[in-house]
């Protein structure tokens, strides 16, 4: 999982070293490629600040559906509005120190999901599957791609810790990796107007 995770973040930061034009659409719903920056800063900031808790026993509710939107988008209104590199760079450090405090804490509960207790290791599943999706995300932004190399373990994690939640579970006759990004909410094949 933090292999997985940290080939996530990677892939962010090379696709937005590419990155030309932060006003182009991306696949996201209203938001362009700055808007999924800051974004990717707020969730990185939240993940840091759940894993940092959780050895104090201060677990949270696993946001879901509505309440999940109007939690990104307070988060992102709490951020200043800054250059698009400045929230990469941001982002970059949240979320490889999320990482590292998760491999310390790995096991410490951290989610309190409808039926089960997560773990901060289980989340770092989820984390995963957030930075590879938001650098499908921007890749297509720029009419590029991205897919993971490690799809069976992000299609795994779908299926243990986000189909039943999210109520999306997986396409079984699709390709796994387009098959999580429909979960997501994507059409694989989005493509900048």
């Amino acid at each position: 999982m933090l292999d997985s995770a940290r080939v996530g973040i990677a892939a962010i930061e090379r696709i937005a070293d590419a990155v030309a034009d932060w006003d182009v659409p991306t696949p996201c719903t209203k938001w362009d490629a700055h808007t999924l920056v800051r974004h990717l800063h707020a969730i990185a900031a939240d993940y840091l600040q759940w894993v940092d808790d959780a050895p104090a026993d201060r677990t949270r509710p696993l946001l879901r559906g509505a309440e999940l939107a109007y939690h990104n988008e307070q988060a992102m209104l709490r951020l200043p509005m800054l250059p698009a590199g400045t929230h990469l760079q941001v982002f970059m450090g949240h979320a490889n120190r999320h990482l590292q405090l998760a491999d310390r804490h790995w096991d410490w509960p951290m989610m309190l999901a409808p039926s089960a207790v997560w773990t901060v290791g289980q989340h770092v599943g989820v984390a995963a599957i957030e930075w590879h999706v938001h650098a499908w995300d921007l890749a297509r932004s720029q009419g590029a791609d991205h897919r993971p190399g490690d799809t069976d373990v992000l299609t795994d994690v779908w299926r243990v810790r986000l189909a039943g939640p999210t109520g999306q579970p997986l396409d079984e006759d699709r390709d796994p990796w387009e098959a999580v990004l429909v979960a997501s909410g994507r059409d694989p094949a989005w493509q900048p107007a």
